[in-house]
């Protein structure tokens, strides 16, 4: 699996309408990397904005398990990627090195599984650092 650009990653849900479903996360069948650290955002209300940072190791899948939440990333390429989130069943990879911004409907719950243990040091959080980070990256071929 490409871990370079964002992709959605499907879970296919065990179960039928009227009893409700199970989905299933397994390294090495659906999810590219051992998760190492897990967190959920919730209870935001509608419109707010969170992420607004990139990593410089930790990859992430994302999936909104509740409500919608829509996802715009920037690559080092200048590349932006668009995705709204509003299906359980499935999540979206957003590799190392991608700007993030998530913005919430009312009571939407975005679970995030994580490559990586939290290091502030992996965390780029002024979007002009990320920007020098893109011309850096241009020069040396990236």
């Amino acid at each position: 699996m490409n871990q370079k650009k964002p992709s959605i990653i499907p879970f296919d849900p065990i179960g039928e309408e009227g009893e409700g479903f199970l989905s299933v996360a397994e390294f090495a069948r659906s999810m590219p990397f051992p998760i190492k650290r897990v967190y959920w955002v919730h209870g935001t209300p509608n419109g707010t904005e969170k992420g607004n940072h990139s990593n410089v190791e930790n990859k992430t899948i994302v999936i909104c398990l509740n409500g919608s939440v829509r996802v715009q990333l920037d690559d080092l390429k200048n590349n932006v990627f668009h995705y709204t989130l509003e299906n359980p069943n499935e999540g979206l990879l957003v590799p190392a090195n991608h700007w993030k911004k998530f913005t919430f409907s009312e009571g939407a719950t975005l679970l995030c599984l994580c490559s990586e243990k939290f290091s502030e040091a992996d965390c780029i959080r002024n979007f002009k650092d990320f920007s020098r980070l893109k011309y850096e990256k241009r020069g040396a071929g990236v």
